[in-house]
């Protein structure tokens, strides 16, 4: 220790030392708390309704829009008036119930509609690999849920059902469907399911639990056990894309394409084109392999980001550019060969499809006149099954009681009838004889055609 006599060296070189100023003590280093790990799960991002009030919300809402759907085919069961609702009230209810009423429920509890309906800014790549989602999601949902309906043989009571809420009668009603069919439901659906319900979930949850329960709310909301499977897998789609990037556009496109695929197969498609000619295990294969590759595509595009966060995009060093280009080509080639197939089969059954049409008790006069010109133009290259079919069908019109005759349709019966035995050899007409015998019909092939019953 140096003395206090003798000056220091900075006093040596003429520095003053101050002595009214106090030494300061340094000060403790502030004891920080250990980073939380989340192992995946993402907190609360701001604007986001807490936990009880968003599932309130949202839950309340799904429930209040259920009982309005059961309480209008309640009374459409009772009274018989069913329609005007379906066709006009089935979309204010729908706007009112599953989008004003969250939104303003969400303001008021202090949420922020763009972190609680998941309203991320979308990005030009991720448009185009929705775009092939939807194409390759529509093909597999409609497909499935048609094969279902044909499964359970209930295709013609869903028909039925359904026509007064999908039959366009003119021009000016397309505006009415696509609004009420497509657009009304995708807004309003999504924004309920995989905005405010889903984005609850996830801001207490990692996002594939999220994902999985919304698509089982989806599913259940829609009150069909028949087609709970295909919702099921739609809903789960649908809520992958959102969890994936928190932006609920790209799931509203995929929606409306789904709900304006059922209307443009119910309106514009042939008359002949139906679940016999739509469906078959090959290319419901395909559509699914479609599906399967364009939701790789989307895995390897995005990655799961929180809502603070301004890219979702994977990075290139996660997965380089050619594992992308290998995606985009795989996803690009699945959806085409899967739609050239059931262009195929479509255009490969059409005979098939216009006797069912004969016999379908939901075919108009014209469609039915159709189908006869049709298989007229047609009836060299009909094969024994097809000719015994149009047969059954030819004897019923002339068997059929007088007073419920048409005199044009019974007039073809018995052309067709005569045909019958210019068109195949004598071996192929004892095949055909038998089983029209087989069948419980009268042997009338071959013999005079009854003038009456």
């Amino acid at each position: 220790m140096q003395p206090l006599d003798e000056p220091n060296d900075a006093v040596a070189a003429g520095e003053s030392r101050r002595t009214d100023v106090p030494t300061a003590v340094p000060l403790a280093r502030p004891v920080t708390a250990p980073p939380v790990v989340s192992y995946g799960r993402p907190a609360a991002p701001p604007g986001v309704l807490g936990l009880g009030r968003g599932l309130a919300v949202s839950l309340g809402a799904m429930g209040a829009y259920a009982l309005v759907i059961v309480s209008a085919w309640l009374v459409a069961f009772l009274t018989d008036t069913v329609e005007p609702f379906l066709r006009w009230g089935i979309g204010p209810a729908e706007v009112i119930v599953l989008l004003v009423l969250p939104v303003l429920l969400t303001r008021l509890g202090g949420g922020t509609l763009r972190a609680s309906f998941a309203l991320r800014p979308s990005r030009p790549i991720l448009w185009a690999a929705a775009f092939l989602l939807g194409l390759s999601w529509v093909g597999l949902f409609q497909l499935l849920a048609v094969a279902v309906q044909r499964w359970a043989n209930v295709t013609d009571e869903i028909r039925e059902m359904l026509a007064p809420l999908l039959t366009v009668r003119s021009d000016l009603d397309w505006i009415r469907a696509v609004g009420m069919i497509a657009i009304t439901p995708a807004i309003c659906e999504e924004a309920v399911f995989r905005g405010l319900f889903q984005q609850t979930l996830q801001s207490r949850m990692r996002w594939w639990p999220a994902a999985l329960i919304s698509a089982a709310a989806f599913a259940v909301f829609h009150l069909d056990p028949l087609n709970f499977g295909a919702y099921l897998l739609l809903g789960l789609c649908l809520s992958v894309i959102v969890a994936r990037t928190r932006c609920l556009w790209y799931a509203v496109a995929v929606h409306f394409w789904v709900n304006l695929s059922a209307l443009l197969l119910a309106n514009l498609v042939p008359p002949w084109v139906h679940e016999d000619t739509l469906v078959s295990p090959q290319t419901i294969l395909l559509f699914a392999v479609a599906a399967a590759a364009s939701m790789w595509l989307w895995l390897r595009l995005t990655r799961p980001a929180s809502a603070g966060e301004r890219s979702v995009l994977a990075s290139s060093a996660t997965h380089p550019r050619g594992s992308l280009k290998l995606a985009w080509a795989a996803a690009a080639a699945a959806t085409i060969v899967a739609f050239a197939a059931e262009l195929l089969l479509v255009r490969s059954r059409k005979l098939d499809g216009l006797i069912v049409l004969l016999n379908s008790p939901y075919a108009g006069a014209d469609q039915r006149a159709l189908a006869r010109v049709s298989l007229d133009q047609a009836a060299a290259r009909l094969s024994s099954e097809q000719l015994t079919r149009v047969t059954y069908y030819a004897l019923q019109l002339v068997m059929a009681d007088p007073a419920v005759q048409d005199a044009e349709e019974v007039r073809w019966g018995r052309e067709w009838l005569r045909r019958v035995r210019r068109l195949v050899g004598p071996q192929e007409l004892a095949q055909l004889r038998e089983r029209m015998i087989q069948a419980g019909r009268h042997d009338l092939i071959g013999e005079d055609v009854p003038s009456q019953p």
